[in-house]
């Protein structure tokens, strides 16, 4: 099981680069607002995994593994995105935080329920 740290920074690859091309670390540090030696860190830890692949100074992509994982977090992402800004009406910014924030810290259980109660109260009259 990844930890929420991991899950953050696979998105965020995930987002920055479409899941197919390669990108640098400080592109990813930039991103999350993070140190170039915590990225470092991380992406070790990720390609011990088999999340990503990056050679010592160069670019840093998805494993195949990493893609189907990275793609599944992105995909539940939207979905709680979606959640926070047509059910709870928070504005686009406040609602992708709300929504990497629960990806992360909620139950399985609790992520699903609100994922079908989005979907339920799209098709509502």
């Amino acid at each position: 099981m990844l930890s929420d740290c991991a899950m953050r920074y696979l998105l965020a690859i995930y987002e920055l680069s479409r899941g197919q091309h390669a990108l640098r670390s400080v592109q990813i540090a930039r991103e999350l607002n993070v140190s170039r030696a915590s990225v470092a860190k991380m992406l070790k830890a990720l390609g011990q995994e088999e999340l990503v692949a990056k050679e010592y100074y160069s670019n840093v992509c998805l494993t195949p593994k990493g893609v189907q994982v990275a793609g599944a977090l992105y995909a539940e992402y939207v979905q709680l995105l979606r959640f926070y800004t047509h059910e709870v009406g928070l504005d686009e910014a406040r609602a992708k935080q709300d929504a990497v924030c629960s990806l992360c810290a909620l139950s399985e259980k609790s992520k699903r329920w609100m994922m079908q109660f989005g979907r339920l109260a799209a098709v509502a009259p």
